[in-house]
């Protein structure tokens, strides 16, 4: 498994706006679980605004488990 090694100590919360984002494929979503495992805890991302096709994907990969999701 890939492991990251920051040099500083990561940001606590990041969020995302994804009011402009019409797709995401498998390169942006794995961006986002590596968001995620640098901020140490689930729910410490905030995916903001996500369109619709973008709402399902994260819908079927169950990302709601890691990240907020907020409309």
């Amino acid at each position: 498994m890939f492991h990251l090694q920051p040099k500083k100590k990561p940001p606590a919360k990041i969020t995302f706006d994804l009011s402009k984002v019409p797709l995401i494929d498998s390169s942006g979503l794995g961006l986002l679980i590596v968001a995620n495992e640098i901020t140490g805890e689930n729910k410490n991302i905030t995916l903001k605004n996500p369109m619709d096709q973008v709402r399902q994907l994260f819908d079927v990969c169950k990302i709601d488990k890691l990240m907020d999701i907020t409309p």
